[in-house]
């Protein structure tokens, strides 16, 4: 299904260019038809179904958007056409006939599967519960925040949100995703004022589509690990520059003034469509609205041209300072818990890892744990990483996963944190320094490691040397004498771990015990 010629993309030539995965635009007051307005999910691909019957085929509308300068599609959304059924088991099976982009090849050429299924549970409820801001790095708490110009921004609502609406390449003035707007120096209602900000970048999502970040397109040097980092921009002759940050909710059909139903497409809403509340009082506002997609309008003194203000609920809108200076700090591991090498965890503890600085969602993906012996269980251990932002600042990873030790199995875990795990300022994890030594108290949680990057001291961490040979630190009190805490990478490390001497199999332990 192609939009009608109207809303069709042309070529130089005037030739329709065909554009897969939208909708026809939304019109305020009608309600919107996503079968008739929308393109369609090709069921064939993308089978959705109840689990007890694989006939049964839900329908279902598709979207995505196109990223880079190559227009790359990696993130879809399904919205069925009609509600699915309450408390029923749900099939998703993405077959092979899901081709890469610019490749006569499937995705999954060269796998071991050639498909891809999970399946979830539906409640007896609907989400009409809308969407709020969580956090915002940099944070403003009645003060402006000063940040180094190599700073990653960084927002988190509180459930997942659409990531049509929420993520996209920011590139004004002639740029299409204008529901987060950045600006620089001043902005009123003056025509004329310079206003639209002399950068772009993108918004990506991550966390559980909870977690979006700004990465802008201006590239200024390079990390510890030799990768590019890219920065805001700073024109105060000063050195330091305020941006303003605008966050626009979606327009809304809603009478009640509790109904936050979203007019699709039409600004930031949640994965239900229910549009963001800006202030966080459970009360549906107008949206106040756009004078300019890329324009902040914040009326000059005396409002001479009766605009209306953009930083009214329910938008959400803060300020921080851009320094005109770059963040070299590297981060490291903080805290973990389970404590190092603690013993009887309970099978559905979260694994908690505080790291040193506030960091950069989509990198903790390469978080990983591994299962120790891994020839026992049949079902293989499954994770995931979620994050948030401590009352410090910074992050706290938070990781869930299949029952540890089932059937009242006895096994090691073995978490690790590579260096591509990085911060918003754009550096890599130093794997050499992080905590060292027994719980402190009843918690079982690890000590805190604690480094001044100035003096140099730590405390609590593992003594740090930045030899090749020994730039990890491989944590275990079982035997360091076979096993030395500093090895030289991860896979290094994980091999050590696995010996007998250093995790015997606790199989053999009660064999022996016989």
């Amino acid at each position: 299904m192609v939009d009608n010629e109207a809303n069709c993309l042309r070529d130089g030539a005037g030739n329709i260019v065909e554009y897969y995965g939208d909708c026809l635009p939304a019109v305020d007051g009608e309600e919107f038809n996503w079968e008739a307005s929308c393109d369609h999910l090709k069921i064939d691909a993308v089978r959705i179904f109840p689990t007890a019957d694989e006939n049964i085929r839900v329908q279902a509308a598709a979207m995505t958007m196109y990223e880079g300068e190559d227009l790359s599609v990696f993130t879809f959304v399904f919205r069925p056409f009609q509600f699915l059924e309450d408390t029923v088991p749900y099939t998703v099976y993405l077959s092979n006939q899901i081709m890469k982009q610019q490749v006569n090849e499937s995705i999954f050429a060269q796998q071991r599967f050639s498909y891809y299924t999970w399946e979830f549970s539906t409640g007896s409820d609907f989400d009409f519960d809308p969407p709020v801001v969580q956090s915002t790095y940099p944070a403003f708490t009645g003060e402006e925040q000063v940040i180094p110009r190599n700073t990653i921004l960084q927002v988190t609502f509180n459930e997942a949100m659409d990531p049509l609406a929420v993520a996209g390449q920011f590139s004004p003035p002639n740029g299409t995703f204008s529901h987060i707007v950045l600006n620089t120096s001043t902005i009123n209602t003056n025509p004329a004022a310079d206003y639209h900000p002399q950068f772009s970048g993108e918004w990506v999502i991550s966390n559980g589509y909870r977690t979006i970040e700004f990465v802008p397109n201006d590239e200024c040097g390079r990390n510890a690990c030799g990768e590019p980092i890219y920065c805001l921009p700073v024109n105060d002759k000063n050195g330091e520059d305020r941006m303003h940050a605008l966050l626009r909710t979606a327009r809304t059909n809603g009478v009640d003034a509790q109904d936050f139903s979203a007019i699709p497409f039409s600004g930031i809403a949640d994965v239900s469509g229910n549009a963001l509340d800006g202030n966080k009082d459970g009360v549906r506002d107008n949206k106040p609205p756009i004078n300019d997609p890329f324009r902040i309008t914040i009326p000059a003194q005396g409002n001479p041209d009766g605009a209306i203000d953009e930083r009214l609920a329910d938008n959400f809108y803060w300020t921080f300072r851009v320094a005109d200076e770059i963040d070299n700090t590297v981060p490291y591991v903080q805290q973990v818990f389970p404590g190092l090498d603690q013993e009887d965890v309970v099978e559905t503890e979260n694994v908690l890892i505080t790291f040193s600085k506030p960091m950069i969602s989509r990198s903790l993906s390469h978080i990983a744990i591994e299962e120790h012996p891994g020839d026992i269980v049949d079902d293989s251990l499954w994770f995931r990483t979620r994050s948030s932002l401590n009352g410090n600042g910074d992050t706290v990873a938070e990781i869930d996963h299949r029952a540890l030790g089932p059937s009242g199995l006895d096994l090691y875990y073995f978490t690790s944190i590579p260096t591509s795990v990085r911060s918003l300022n754009q550096n890599c994890l130093y794997p050499g320094r992080g905590p060292i030594g027994t719980p402190e108290d009843e918690r079982n949680v690890s000590p805190v490691c604690e480094y001044d990057s100035e003096s140099g001291v730590d405390r609590n961490c593992v003594p740090v040397t930045f030899e090749q040979t020994k730039d990890t630190a491989c944590v275990q009190t079982t035997n360091q004498d076979v096993l030395p805490i500093l090895q030289p990478d991860i896979a290094t490390c994980l091999e050590g771990m696995k010996q007998e001497i250093v995790s015997p199999r606790f199989d053999n332990i009660l064999d022996e015990g016989e």
